[in-house]
């Protein structure tokens, strides 16, 4: 017999002073059968079932340690019990097994002066049980063979999906068994070659992984050029040793970078980080009171990705708006001081500065200038502007305060001209593994002010006065030409390689570089199902991404 090693709750354990009398749950959920009577027909036709919801009760027995105590005992009970949304509930006789619960219906004890008695009712308003966390990682060697996949689960799952391109593509197809997802549009041997074209080629993508072809610009918009860039961890560009130097005013380092060619339409991103609470990278450091799961989102709704080692030192990034923690590596762990110490950098509230980016002309001189800014040194307060210049004339099309919950900011910019329409999109981390946007404009240069071709990509980051910096750093920049429009008889380039494509086959999700991608999508494809038992999957076209894998969680009813 299995032995009982206690129920957690948001992957917290119950408190110590409660003990579990009896867990009463039925075999499956409640099923209902789906039938319709028709005149002059006996019986009813079969229209297979309804899965409703499953319910958890949990009999238990509160001891106080000494009396008057169980007042007190029964309130950190209730915070352990409490939240809004579905949380993982494990019950301690399959650990490596768990459902996705709600604490409902009353909660009623019984108070015998040392000795509360009652019952936890728990609603899984999604029936299944879920189980292990498989990943399989698609071999370099991979020839377009058939992937064999095992669901030890009961139940049919729904994988996700991630590949990085290696080739530039018109077409990318996921198959397995009836089911498949199918992106753009197969290129034949008897296509002409002139029609595959691409409706915006990139004419810059830099990963800021070293300064090669970066230089110094002569000024650059906002404020005066001290000190100078530095490539730090091989993951972002930022001032070098945090010294912004001194300055009457805005100042820091700036570097400039020539576009493949000039371009009059385009679509820039700009991936960068700005956080008002830290002064370095790291906004403290935690240290687990024992093993603790990462995951790859701010809830344990997301997929499991190892584990924190009691005792050892982590750097945080950020801190979640839910408490969770956002780790050197990208994945999170909870928060909660009943899990992990966690020592926050020291907060100054006279922290500033401005990250920036810009697209320059042929001379130099900036077409637009997207930044996010803390000017203010008594606050914690972010304010996002897009500004387009053209000699003494400027447009400003976005200037807005970015909601608090914002204020470590670690997204990218959006900017995109065509046809004299403007369009611009912030994003930051949505603390789930991708991004959300957050900001939003939209204006049409009706007058054609600013019309002019660009062909420089610069960025700055910098401080104010004397006040100390906030942390920024600059990640990512691409720029891609709109220039081309794809006729009717063209094939287009649906992906570029170095280009990342994510498909979650349970919510729908399809993402190339983290942004939504449906444009190419045939409407006649159907997501991916692994049913129980063995499955294959074939991926084409097979050679032209590497770092391909497929994960999912099994489950059973």
């Amino acid at each position: 017999m299995a032995e009982f090693q206690g129920i957690y709750f948001n992957e917290i354990p119950m408190p110590d002073f409660v003990r579990v009398k009896a867990i009463n749950h039925s075999i499956l959920p409640t099923i209902s059968q789906n039938t319709i009577t028709v005149d002059g027909k006996a019986g009813s036709y079969d229209f297979g079932n309804t899965i409703g919801t499953r319910e958890i009760e949990v009999d238990i027995a509160i001891i106080a340690s000494e009396p008057n105590a169980l007042p007190f005992l029964l309130e950190e009970l209730a915070d352990w019990l409490y939240y809004e949304e579905e949380k993982e509930l494990i019950l301690g006789d399959n650990p490596n097994r768990f459902y996705k619960a709600k604490f409902t219906g009353e909660s009623n004890i019984k108070e015998s002066f040392l000795v509360g008695e009652g019952t936890l009712t728990f609603t899984c308003s999604d029936p299944y049980i879920y189980g292990l966390d498989r990943e399989f990682l698609i071999p370099e060697t991979y020839t377009g063979d058939i992937l064999e996949l095992t669901n030890t689960g009961r139940s049919e799952t729904y994988p996700q999906l991630s590949f990085e391109m290696t080739q530039d593509v018109t077409n990318f197809t996921v198959v397995a068994g009836d089911d498949f997802i199918d992106l753009g549009t197969p290129f034949g041997v008897d296509d002409d070659t002139n029609n595959k074209v691409d409706a915006g080629g990139w004419v810059l993508k830099d990963y800021l992984k070293s300064l090669n072809g970066w230089t110094v610009p002569a000024s650059q918009p906002n404020g005066i050029i001290t000190g100078a860039m530095e490539v730090y961890g091989n993951v972002e560009v930022r001032q070098s040793g945090l010294d912004y130097g001194t300055g009457s005013a805005w100042h820091g380092a700036s570097i400039v970078k020539p576009l493949a060619q000039a371009v009059t339409d385009f679509e820039a991103q700009y991936t960068f980080r700005i956080d008002t609470d830290a002064s370095v990278k790291f906004a403290g450091k935690v240290v687990p009171k024992g093993n603790i799961l990462m995951r790859t989102g701010a809830s344990t709704k997301y997929r499991n990705k190892g584990v924190v080692v009691k005792g050892k030192t982590y750097n945080v990034l950020k801190r979640a708006s839910n408490g969770w923690l956002k780790l050197e590596n990208g994945y999170y762990i909870q928060g909660s001081k009943s899990l992990v110490d966690f020592q926050p950098e020291t907060y100054k509230v006279d922290k500033m500065g401005r990250n920036q980016f810009m697209l320059n002309d042929s001379n130099g001189f900036p077409l637009f200038v997207a930044s996010v800014r803390d000017a203010t040194a008594k606050a914690r307060t972010l304010t996002a502007e897009v500004k387009l210049i053209n000699g003494s004339k400027n447009k400003v099309i976005l200037n807005k305060a970015i909601p608090s919950k914002h204020n470590n900011l670690d997204g990218y910019w959006v900017v995109k001209r065509s046809k004299n329409v403007w369009q611009v999109s912030l994003y930051d981390d949505d603390e789930k593994g991708g991004y959300t946007r957050i900001l939003y404009a939209k204006w049409a240069d009706t007058s054609e002010t600013y019309k002019r071709a660009v062909s420089q990509a610069q960025i700055g980051v910098m401080a104010y006065k004397t006040n100390t910096a906030t942390y920024m750093a600059c990640k990512d920049i691409r720029v891609k030409s709109l220039d081309k429009q794809i006729k009717s008889t063209d094939i287009p380039l649906i992906l570029r390689a170095g280009d990342t494509l994510d498909i979650d086959n349970e919510t729908g999700a399809i993402l190339k570089n983290g942004q939504p991608f449906y444009e190419y999508l045939n409407p006649a494809s159907t997501f991916i199902k692994l049913r129980s038992g063995e499955s294959g999957i074939v991926v084409s076209p097979y050679d032209a991404f590497v770092n391909g894998s497929i994960s999912y969680t099994e489950r059973t009813l």
